[in-house]
């Protein structure tokens, strides 16, 4: 099997484990970075992402379940491809409502550098079947924050953080940052709604486990 990405394979039958925390912080517009009040907030549940290829009448994608612990239906989504410039990257290519963007949105750079940035402004169309346009412009913009040679509690080595910004008609709405571990993957996602004062409520989750796919 080949990886999607060296920070994010997405193995067919790969899984990783996660928990899930509701989260109260704020993130910093210049540097993309979220923040979290401490103590860090509410266990919510476990959750876990099970990869697989799919072909799509856009070729061929990573498709990303995601499901609670003990359960095996969920939201899904098809990560993908995408240039902008000369940068390639790997991000949401269809979201869990079946929309396709492209560009995708951007969630990791192919050779990730610190400080990079990306604007993306994507076509939404209804799905990868249905060429129906929904939002003409979508905007959502990318940087790659840090490389850290170990990272968090477990701990994972040979990580690289980045961000990403979405925009509604008003401004940005929603703040991700994603941590990527080489040979494994996302390991954590911090998921903020945008308020006043740059204030924002939301979601992190943080990698328990990760299963190879079998051999």
């Amino acid at each position: 099997m080949t990886a999607a990405h060296p920070y994010w394979p997405m193995l067919p039958g790969s899984v990783s484990k996660f928990a899930r925390y509701s989260v109260v912080g704020g993130w910093n517009p210049s540097t993309m970075a979220i923040w979290i009040n401490s103590p860090q907030s509410q266990f919510l549940n476990g959750e876990e992402f099970e990869y697989s290829y799919r072909a799509t009448p856009v070729g061929i994608t990573w498709s990303e379940l995601h499901h609670p612990v003990g359960s095996t239906t969920g939201p899904t989504f098809q990560r993908m491809a995408g240039v902008l410039g000369d940068k390639y990257f790997l991000g949401e290519g269809i979201n869990d409502i079946g929309n396709f963007i492209y560009p995708p949105e951007p969630f990791i750079t192919q050779y990730p550098i610190a400080g990079e940035t990306l604007d993306a402004y994507s076509v939404v169309r209804k799905s990868d079947s249905d060429p129906t346009v929904v939002i003409p412009a979508y905007h959502s913009k990318y940087k790659t924050l840090a490389h850290y040679d170990v990272w968090g509690n477990l701990p994972w080595a040979d990580c690289w953080q980045t961000a990403l910004l979405e925009y509604g008609p008003s401004g940005p709405t929603n703040i991700y940052n994603f941590v990527f571990a080489r040979d494994i993957g996302l390991v954590n996602v911090k998921i903020g709604f945008i308020g006043a004062n740059n204030a924002i409520t939301g979601f992190e989750l943080y990698m328990a486990t990760y299963t190879e796919p079998p051999s």
